[in-house]
């Protein structure tokens, strides 16, 4: 068997969700990790009872848009099914903590996992409208070691207005980060299709992660 399965679930309704996970628990998985979009009809009150009930470890969270394959979808669910070890840690309240070396979680882990150590690789999930983002990821990396593997982003609304982002076996959270560890190494390339259109921009205004002003001029978000 293979370490990882995917499956889609493409019709973004809370039902479909249910039965697609129901099919996948099957096989049997040690872990799930669930990317949602934020186009789908969930919400805390529909997804906690899942996420709370599931004997297993479960990580992910909701996203602007997903991508599967060749497709970027606005609506619909990635259920991925692990059947190695891991380890999901969440890491609550990173907005309000004083001293971000203190950095401390629970961690819940399926059966056999080993204690990664900072040769591993980790997955990293973070609400995205959290203002000390940037703090807690490099708190994360002092905890963690040089030598491990990180891939992952921010979950939540494009808008970065604050909401429930965060998927985990306490439900729906937010103002959290979340880490999937393995006790194995991949290798990771980062790119991007961004093009420039003009610049370099003077940001004169501005409310935590969203421009209000370039060149004093005001941004206009569509």
């Amino acid at each position: 068997m293979n370490n990882i399965s995917v499956t889609l679930e493409s019709t973004g309704t809370i039902a479909s969700l249910f039965k697609t996970i129901d099919r996948v628990l099957e096989s049997e998985p040690k872990a799930l990790t669930l990317l949602c979009a934020i186009g789908n009809d969930f919400s805390k009150e529909t997804l906690d009872p899942l996420l709370t009930s599931l004997k297993i470890p479960v990580s992910g969270g909701l996203f602007h848009k997903i991508i599967h394959e060749d497709s970027l979808l606005d609506q619909g669910s990635i259920v991925i099914a692990w059947y190695k070890d891991v380890a999901v840690t969440n890491y609550k309240n990173i907005e309000n903590r004083d001293a971000l070396r203190e950095l401390t979680g629970t961690t819940i882990k399926s059966d056999q996992f080993q204690k990664a150590t900072d040769i591993g690789e980790y997955l990293v999930f973070i609400d995205g409208a959290v203002p000390k983002l940037e703090e807690n990821l490099d708190a994360l990396y002092q905890k963690v070691g040089f030598r491990a593997t990180f891939i992952g982003g921010g979950a939540g609304a494009a808008s970065m207005e604050p909401l429930p982002c965060i998927i985990s076996n306490d439900g729906l959270l937010k103002n959290t980060m979340q880490t999937i560890a393995t006790n194995h190494k991949s290798k990771t390339t980062v790119t991007h299709g961004w093009e420039k259109q003009s610049g370099p921009h003077l940001v004169t205004s501005a409310n935590r992660a969203t421009i209000k002003t370039l060149n004093f001029e005001p941004i206009v978000y569509n």
